[in-house]
C-alpha cells in the first residue's frame, strides 16, 4: 500500500509539471489565462483530486486495458470539468475552451502514461541487469 501511495504522488508530481508546462505555453499564446498563484495551487489540487479519485476506480477489476484507460480518462475529465470548470473557475464554458481542456486532459494524460511506462520499462532493465550479474557471479 506504502508502494503505491508513492508510485501515485510520483505520478501525481510528472502529471501537475505537464499540466504546469501546458499552461504556461497556453498562457504565453494567449489561449489560456495568466498563470498566478492562484491558477498553480488550483491546478495542484485538481492533480491531488485525480490521484485520489484514480486510486480508488483502479481497484476496480477490469480485464481489458483500454476500459481501464477509458476509466482514467473519465475521472480526468469529471474532476477537471466539474473542480476545475465549475469550482475554481479556471475557464469558462466556451466550446473553443472545452476543446482545448479536453486536448490538454488527453495530451497530460498520455504524457504522464509514457513517462511513467518509460521509467518502469528502465526500473525493469536495471533489476534484469543485476540479477542477470549475480546469476554470472555464481
Amino acid at each position: 500500500m506504502i508502494k503505491e501511495l508513492k508510485n501515485r504522488f510520483k505520478t501525481m508530481c510528472v502529471s501537475y509539471t505537464i499540466t504546469t508546462i501546458i499552461f504556461l505555453f497556453l498562457s504565453l499564446l494567449n489561449i489560456a489565462s495568466e498563470i498566478n498563484n492562484y491558477a498553480l495551487f488550483c491546478l495542484l489540487i485538481l492533480n491531488f483530486v485525480i490521484a485520489v479519485l484514480m486510486f480508488f476506480t483502479d481497484r476496480l477489476k477490469t480485464n481489458r486495458k483500454y476500459i481501464s484507460l477509458f476509466i482514467d480518462l473519465l475521472d480526468i475529465f469529471t474532476v477537471v470539468f466539474l473542480l476545475g470548470g465549475l469550482v475554481f473557475k479556471l475557464f469558462a464554458f466556451r466550446f473553443n475552451l472545452i476543446l482545448t481542456v479536453s486536448i490538454m486532459n488527453v495530451l497530460i494524460y498520455s504524457g504522464v502514461f509514457f513517462i511513467i511506462t518509460y521509467r518502469n520499462l528502465r526500473d525493469a532493465e536495471m533489476i534484469n541487469k543485476k540479477l542477470k550479474s549475480r546469476r554470472d557471479e555464481k
